[in-house]
């Protein structure tokens, strides 16, 4: 981080409350020189959860304890919003289309929700087949880039009933 920075994170730690005695000039540039070999992101959180915590200055072996516990944490958190943003997308394969217009958009083309297993699913699904041509028609009408939309819309947020008339329609309506 820049020394700024670091010199910004001792100043908080200068008027943390309820600490025994305060930071004098020498320590705070000690802490200042150790902070700036961390990342700034990862140090901001570290320190600023800890000092509603420590009830005196921390030793800096503390707050490298803490940088550490972080450092996880935010690769952590990175790990899973990589999951969860999706790559450069490749267009979504036919049968996948099918389905989404089975599954989601069915109310659409004014019919009842399908839930036939389409030859792709096989062996992990079981159940009354899906004829090949079955919505395809339907599919061929919807733009491709609604439906990755709607895509990216069932990945990102499964609690959320992409099935909703109302979903659907922002989706499909573009900004």
């Amino acid at each position: 981080m820049k020394r700024e920075e670091a010199e910004q994170l001792v100043a908080f730690m200068r008027a943390a409350p309820g600490w025994g005695p305060q930071i004098n000039d020498d320590q705070a540039d000690f802490y200042t020189n150790a902070l700036e070999t961390i990342d700034a992101t990862i140090a901001s959180k570290a320190i600023l959860d800890g000092i509603s915590e420590w009830k005196f200055a921390p030793s800096l072996a503390q707050i490298y304890e803490r940088v550490k516990i972080e450092k996880e944490q935010y690769k952590y958190r990175h790990a899973v919003d990589h999951r969860i943003n999706l790559p450069e997308r490749e267009a979504i394969p036919q049968w996948v289309q099918r389905w989404m217009c089975a599954r989601y958009l069915y109310k659409r083309f004014g019919r009842e929700r399908d839930d036939r297993v389409f030859p792709e699913q096989r062996p992990h699904m079981i159940g009354e087949a899906m004829p090949d041509d079955e919505w395809a028609k339907e599919a061929g009408s919807v733009d491709p880039e609604a439906f990755a939309l709607l895509f990216d819309h069932i990945v990102k947020s499964p609690g959320i009933p992409a099935d909703d008339p109302v979903t659907i329609a922002e989706l499909l309506s573009g900004p």
